[in-house]
């Protein structure tokens, strides 16, 4: 048996640099490992953080208030050619406006937290991107009026969120739906599937 030690520590001490090189390599992978856990734990818990927020009173109430108009008699007996208008006419609503600007403003937040790596991108994909472009959507007429009033377009984040954080559910949202933002996509593109990158 004491040979059998004595070997091992011959071997130990013939091979110290390259045993050296070996647990530094091992453990820097360690640590780089531990690193991106902790990274998009982080990020994982700031994108709970808007979770939390897109369920606060002020969020919810905004989100009613659009609920509520849009569930509205004139709007529901729209078509597709009298929406624009039935919608523009309620320009003076008061909790139409504010609820737009509430939603505004909260996807203004999440567009730069994951622009800026802070949130979890594909995550804040898997919880907002329905509801970012649902809202774009439905009230494309009143941003549209309030870009051209402001002169500034104020759905850019919005709009670069949806769009651009969340490409490939939007490219597959339009590979179902027919939609306006939907014309920066060839048909070939949508039809093969291609990724993000093509």
């Amino acid at each position: 048996m004491k040979a059998i030690i004595s070997r091992i520590w011959e071997w130990i001490g013939a091979n110290e640099r390259t045993l050296l090189v070996v647990f530094s390599v091992a453990a820097g992978l360690y640590a780089l490992f531990e690193y991106r856990t902790n990274a998009n734990s982080a990020r994982a818990i700031e994108t709970g953080k808007f979770v939390q927020l897109y369920t606060s009173a002020p969020m919810l109430s905004a989100r009613l208030d659009l609920d509520i108009i849009m569930r509205s008699p004139e709007i529901r007996s729209s078509n597709v050619n009298t929406y624009s208008d039935i919608l523009k006419s309620k320009d003076g609503d008061e909790k139409l406006i504010r609820s737009v600007f509430t939603h505004l403003g909260f996807f203004d937040e999440l567009s730069i937290c994951v622009e800026n790596n802070v949130c979890a991108q594909e995550l804040s994909c898997q919880y907002f991107f329905n509801d970012a472009q649902t809202f774009i959507e439905n009230v494309r007429p009143i941003i549209n009026d309030i870009s051209e009033r402001e002169q500034v377009s104020v759905d850019v984040l919005l709009r670069r969120f949806a769009h651009d954080h969340c490409s490939t559910r939007f490219r597959n949202y339009c590979s179902t739906v027919r939609s306006s933002d939907c014309t920066v996509f060839r048909v070939s593109d949508i039809t093969l599937g291609l990724s993000d990158a093509a």
